[in-house]
């Protein structure tokens, strides 16, 4: 990460090029850029009340409201608990595999690199049975075909359709079921009512790039884990985990899990594990803070919404949508082009000449072009890197 993310961010000029310059992230998975708010926010609340145990009744009735601001920021129903463990949304999603998996085989459905981690480390290192439910290749170029077509026809809020994917997703119902609702790398988005509906096992998912972007049901899911970098621009560290009652019960000691991992009901009074970066604590509670005076999920999902449909409306005549996350965006090229992928990398580092930064798509997934179009941006902040993008395209292409 560099280690602009984390200064004041002021515009300067760069003479050698003659441009301005402004510390700027198109695309960061983590953490994204931070509301233009935070630099006022911060300067009296960051630090707050460093030099004290977490475990002391300040940090554990502070925790307790920050959990209170997820519940409603996030609309999660009050019978389901909030807890942290340290570690980002890595951990936290490892959290919930190795406590709450092994009264029955598993289910993983494969949509991109996160959830074939997830996959990996079920069935490779904790050697569960069952199976990953891969996603078919032609759908997904059934898919981008309706991508194509919709691009083309200008329907800008298109794109996924989960009847295409019905025919290809069929977990068994007796097995838990794991799956990432918004692929980071790619942002394809799964959660199909009628299919969750189905399952009687655990319903585990790491909704990590959905949270604060997309309306989530959270009783369709018994668990779910993430952390604040991707839609907040939060700092890393902290996991978050939800969890009902039926995600307790299957708590079982089948696998080893390290201490700061363990599902407890400490964690969800708000005494954590081990020791978390109290400043990561404060920004948590800053983003959340700026999140609901915006005017909560509602804003922020009609704000990536407007960030995605202006974005398309400029690249529309180059590129065509890929995704249908509402935090992020991946295009690709509406022109075949041979050596796509090193067309990209060349096109990115170029970018980063003119403050656009990090806008390849990830080194394990197709090769695309990612932008951030979150909460904590606006489009005439965006606006002029799109344009500028442009440019550069059109000069090389």
């Amino acid at each position: 990460m560099r280690s602009k993310v984390f200064i004041d961010r002021k515009m300067h000029i760069d003479c050698s090029k003659n441009v301005f310059m402004v510390d700027f992230l198109m695309f960061c998975s983590g953490p994204t850029k931070k509301y233009k708010e935070w630099h006022q926010k911060s300067k009296d609340k960051l630090l707050q009340d460093l030099g004290r145990s977490h475990r002391s009744e300040l940090w554990i009735k502070r925790i307790s409201e920050i959990y209170n601001l997820i519940r409603v920021a996030l609309r999660i129903p009050e019978d389901y608990k909030i807890g942290f463990i340290n570690g980002s949304a890595t951990s936290a999603v490892d959290a919930l595999l190795l406590n709450l998996l092994g009264n029955r085989p598993c289910n993983v459905l494969k949509t991109g690199v996160f959830s074939n981690r997830w996959s990996q480390e079920i069935f490779n290192k904790m050697k569960m049975p069952g199976k990953t439910i891969e996603f078919q290749k032609d759908a997904i170029n059934q898919i981008n075909q309706i991508n194509q077509i919709n691009a083309e026809s200008d329907k800008l809020n298109q794109c996924h359709d989960n009847k295409y994917l019905n025919n290809y997703i069929n977990p068994n119902p007796n097995c838990d079921f794991v799956f990432t609702m918004i692929e980071t790398t790619n942002g394809f988005k799964w959660f199909d009512e009628e299919v969750l509906k189905k399952i009687n096992g655990l319903k585990i998912c790491d909704v990590t790039s959905a949270v604060f972007c997309e309306e989530i049901d959270w009783n369709l899911i018994d668990c779910g884990a993430f952390s604040f970098q991707k839609a907040l621009g939060g700092e890393g560290g902290i996991g978050c985990i939800v969890v009902n009652s039926k995600a307790l019960e299957n708590l079982n000691k089948k696998f080893t899990v390290p201490r700061f991992m363990e599902i407890n009901d400490n964690i969800f009074d708000a005494k954590l594990n081990n020791t978390p970066s109290l400043i990561a604590l404060n920004d948590i509670e800053i983003n959340l803070n700026i999140f609901m005076e915006k005017g909560g999920l509602s804003n922020a999902i009609k704000q990536c919404k407007e960030n995605q449909i202006n974005i398309m409306k400029s690249l529309g005549d180059l590129f065509y949508k890929t995704s249908d996350a509402n935090g992020m965006l991946c295009v690709d090229f509406k022109k075949q082009l041979g050596e796509k992928s090193q067309l990209i990398k060349i096109l990115s580092k170029k970018c980063e000449d003119y403050g656009i930064f990090d806008i390849c798509g990830h080194p394990e997934d197709d090769p695309c072009f990612r932008f951030w179009a979150g909460p904590t941006l606006e489009w005439s902040e965006i606006q002029p890197y799109i344009n500028k993008f442009i440019n550069i395209v059109e000069n090389d292409i």
